[in-house]
């Protein structure tokens, strides 16, 4: 049997092993978005808000932030991608294509998703999203006995990953440069670094 074969069998293995809990929405900036008056945007970011407001009363939202210089995350209470497509289809914003979204099942492996109590304290993280290489990396990351996911230091808030080879995430507050996942890091994964705003215990830190 083909080499890339059995690799691709061994990742539905794992992917089928993993425990996924929540949805992670990524809704990226998009450049082309139509242009708008500013009426209109300030309408359709007060009714964003209002509907998420909605979903964490109904308890389909647990996580909802901003990155610094457009876009920004949901981590939404449901483990099914096309049941939180359709919750997503009642953002106006959404439905206006302001944001290019992507939709990924995630298993944590070191904190979580958490609602935040109230009074709410905003607060900024390091957010780095994380991106295989290629499947043979993503085998080597995931591979029992030789997960690289272990290697992150263990004060960060939340580490999750998402199925197969559409990699994951890490949330931290550190400044230092860190070489997260050893030293063949650059052979196995490139890391996108940004700022991210959220509501302090999102991530079930204490508050």
């Amino acid at each position: 049997m083909p080499k890339l074969i059995v690799i691709g069998l061994l990742l539905c293995n794992y992917a089928f092993g993993q425990d996924y809990s929540h949805v992670f929405v990524f809704l990226n900036s998009k450049p082309d978005k139509a242009e708008i008056s500013e009426e209109e945007e300030a309408t359709l970011q007060k009714t964003h808000r209002a509907n998420i407001k909605r979903m964490v009363i109904e308890g389909k939202m647990i996580v909802a932030g901003p990155f610094e210089g457009g876009g920004g995350i949901f981590i939404l209470k449901t483990s099914d991608v096309g049941e939180a497509r359709g919750w997503l289809e009642t953002d106006p914003a959404i439905k206006a294509n302001r944001w290019d979204i992507e939709l990924f099942p995630v298993s944590f492996n070191r904190g979580g998703a958490c609602l935040a109590k109230e009074p709410h304290e905003f607060v900024k993280y390091n957010f780095l999203r994380v991106y295989l290489i290629n499947d043979i990396a993503n085998y080597k990351m995931n591979e029992p006995g030789n997960n690289i996911w272990s290697l992150i230091p263990q004060d960060i808030l939340m580490s999750g990953v998402f199925p197969q080879s559409d990699g994951g995430i890490i949330i931290h507050n550190s400044d230092e440069k860190v070489n997260w996942f050893g030293e063949n890091q650059d052979e196995r994964i490139k890391l996108e670094h940004k700022i991210i705003w959220v509501a302090k215990g999102s991530f079930c830190e204490p508050k």
